[in-house]
């Protein structure tokens, strides 16, 4: 995973991302997160100027997300579907089922 002069490589970055993505998702629960502190000696560039922010999943993905309540860095979180998502997602779902009964 890493160069021959044991220097990481964007690609080895990517990767790495990746790989902690996909194990935060096996150990979180769908709606489930954390709130992270982003310190500037991290030297992370976001968007947004942010001093937290909330990582969670959500339908089956990992999402990072601006925060700017009052919870300190560690606290877990619940974060649920937009309402109008859950919505469009259960017509879809009644829509299909529908479908299927007349075929």
């Amino acid at each position: 995973m890493e160069s021959q002069n044991n220097e990481l490589t964007q690609n080895d970055l990517l990767n790495a991302s990746i790989v902690f993505s996909q194990a935060i998702s096996l150990m979180l629960d769908n709606g489930q997160g954390i709130i992270v502190d982003i310190l500037p000696e991290m030297g992370i560039v976001l968007p947004e100027e942010t001093d937290k922010v909330a990582v969670f999943k959500l339908n089956n993905s990992v999402h990072i997300q601006k925060y700017d309540g009052d919870l300190e860095a560690g606290t877990s979180v619940n974060i649920n579907e937009p309402e109008e998502e859950t919505q469009e997602t259960q017509e879809t779902q009644e829509n299909q089922e529908t479908q299927e009964t007349q075929e």
